[in-house]
């Protein structure tokens, strides 16, 4: 269903903001500022750095059902 993806994936982003906006500003002002200066898409950084960091600690399996976890909401 459009409508449901589209009201998940809009719940992805604004949580996706929320860390980069609230929490990444806060905790490494310097990070945060070099990403805008490089005019890094945070949510794709993100992603890749969630996919990088299960695919190193857990077997591909694991972490595919971790993945499926965490972006199941």
């Amino acid at each position: 269903d459009y409508n449901f993806n589209s009201k998940k994936q809009q719940a992805i982003l604004l949580r996706i903001s929320r860390i980069q906006d609230n929490y990444l500003k806060i905790i490494d002002l310097e990070l945060f500022k070099h990403f805008k200066l490089l005019n890094v898409e945070f949510q794709i950084f993100l992603l890749r750095w969630i996919r990088c960091v299960y695919t190193r600690e857990y077997s591909i399996q694991n972490a595919m059902f971790l993945w499926d976890n965490i972006f199941l909401e």
